[in-house]
């Protein structure tokens, strides 16, 4: 098991669709959603830092391992997969 978040970012291609999303659906967050993003793609500052932080915070407190390997599939028991490679 893995678990990982980050902060919003908003490339050119993305923005062009998000944020008229935004202005129609959910206009009372629009204002804050242009300040932020309609001259850059990435947060900067203290938020992003808070959000890693509590990431990992999380992934100490419930045992995640940065380095674990994505997980395998159990599509199939793995010994009888690899019989059908046997000679």
């Amino acid at each position: 098991h893995n678990f990982g978040g980050n902060v919003l970012f908003l490339k050119p291609c993305s923005r062009q669709v998000f944020l008229p999303f935004i202005d129609e659906h959910f206009p009372q967050l629009a204002k804050k959603y242009h300040e932020r993003y309609d001259r850059m793609a990435y947060l900067s500052g203290d938020y992003p830092q808070r959000i890693r932080e509590r990431i990992e915070n999380v992934r100490r407190r419930y045992g995640f391992n940065k380095n674990n390997a994505a997980p395998e599939p159990e599509l199939w028991p793995k010994d009888e997969q690899l019989e059908l490679f046997s000679g």
